[in-house]
């Protein structure tokens, strides 16, 4: 049963048990009107009946004046008079009043029990007594018509209360359709769904309740778009990354590994193999540096990035490995001191920015010297590799290749930047502000 029928039905009953109480409570009222209206009337007639009969003559004047007596009661409407026998049947009876009539129901439910007046009359022979006795058939009538147009009017009322009654609630309950409409439109994913807050208060409330629920779950779905966006580019910037720490820590000992057996190749065409031996450590300890990378880039992609403790061994560490690689090159590091002061962050892009400088310079320029400094100025960190190598296609095709994309995309991420220089061989200079290490 829906919540509109249980309501009129609840309505209904309360008027119908009002209309019933009504009802019962007026039909009280005119028993206790017609009792009080009989007792009233056959009270009078019993003090002049009484009257009467005590002046009445003897013989056949007694027998008209008691006659008259009798005739006086035609056609009245509450009380009726008999003359009784000495065997106590009616020898002659009043001529009852016609009024309104009642169904006899009603008459029986409000005509009250009165006890008949019995007075003797011993002066007239034949006549034993006088009998008064109440006659509620025209006073039911009168109580029964207004109880009618009472009932009626009462009725009207109630039909009409009803019919408002089911008008309102219909108009009260409809915005309930319209929010269970918003619901079912949210369930199939229509978040854009809105209710007019209108109404009595509590739908109101309710209308104003589901759109802010509604603008939860749009902001939520848009929060959800956001986050699978950041994750996506999470994604992407963690690739990067890797393909950024691959190039830069894997590629330099790869082109060692190389240098070293082509040099191993060209000792064995000469015949000069004293010196593969040392050749072949070197490869082994290549190797084993790239092995110690993987597991370090493995450790860093489970428990987050790691910078290198102190600068300026991470850059001694970088020249005495370059320096194997290339022992007819000339490495040289200078780390300022203020440098060691730099954090995370910077220290990070610093050493990465300049192994790749480094590997650049060793694998494409053929340089004599490779200089490498770090110092802080103005506010800024800054790098600078430096090499006298002759350069070519190839370093520069380098310097626009995967290298400089991650040296810039790493100084990028803090507000820094990177500049390539070529005069006299190739310099980069990468610059951070010290407030990356916020």
């Amino acid at each position: 049963m829906s919540l509109q029928t249980r309501l009129l039905a609840a309505i209904f009953l309360a008027l119908l048990a009002s209309f019933s109480v009504g009802a019962g409570l007026a039909t009280w009222h005119a028993a206790r009107s017609v009792h009080d209206e009989l007792a009233a009337s056959l009270a009078s007639a019993r003090e002049g009946t009484l009257a009467g009969l005590a002046n009445l003559a003897a013989g056949n004047a007694g027998d008209a004046q008691l006659r008259r007596m009798l005739q006086a009661f035609d056609g009245n409407q509450h009380v009726q008079a008999a003359l009784l026998g000495k065997d106590g049947r009616v020898i002659m009876a009043s001529k009852p009043g016609v009024g309104a009539g009642a169904p006899a129901w009603f008459l029986r439910l409000v005509a009250p029990p009165l006890k008949k007046v019995v007075a003797p009359v011993a002066a007239v022979p034949g006549v034993s007594a006088f009998r008064l006795e109440a006659d509620a058939a025209s006073e039911a009538g009168e109580r029964w018509a207004e109880l009618s147009e009472r009932m009626a009017s009462l009725g009207v009322f109630f039909v009409v209360a009803a019919l408002l009654c089911s008008v309102t609630v219909g108009r009260s309950l409809r915005p309930l359709t319209a929010l269970a409409q918003g619901f079912s439109r949210v369930g199939r994913g229509e978040l854009r769904a809105e209710l007019v807050e209108a109404g009595p208060p509590e739908i109101a409330t309710l209308a104003a309740a589901f759109n802010r629920m509604a603008a939860a779950l749009r902001s939520a779905e848009a929060q959800n778009r956001r986050l699978s966006q950041q994750v996506v580019t999470i994604a992407d910037e963690e690739r990067t990354e890797i393909a950024r720490d691959l190039h830069d820590e894997i590629g330099p000992l790869l082109f060692a590994t190389t240098n070293f057996a082509a040099a191993i190749g060209r000792m064995v065409e000469t015949g000069d193999l004293a010196a593969v031996p040392a050749q072949l450590r070197s490869i082994q300890d290549a190797t084993a540096q790239v092995q110690r990378e993987v597991r370090d880039m493995l450790g860093r992609l489970h428990d987050g990035g790691t910078a290198p403790a102190d600068l300026a061994t991470a850059m001694a560490e970088l020249v005495s490995f370059w320096r194997g690689v290339r022992p007819e090159t000339v490495f040289v590091a200078d780390v300022a001191a203020p440098c060691a002061g730099l954090g995370a962050a910077v220290r990070e892009c610093l050493f990465r920015a300049a192994q790749e400088g480094v590997s650049n310079a060793v694998r494409h320029g053929a340089p004599l010297h490779v200089w490498i400094s770090a110092q802080v100025r103005d506010g800024m960190a800054v790098l600078s590799v430096r090499d006298d190598g002759a350069g070519g296609a190839a370093q520069e095709g380098s310097a626009q290749g995967l290298g400089l994309a991650g040296m810039r995309a790493r100084a990028g991420a803090l507000g820094g930047c990177v500049e390539i220089v070529r005069a006299a061989g190739w310099t980069v200079s990468v610059q951070l502000p010290l407030e990356a290490d916020a």
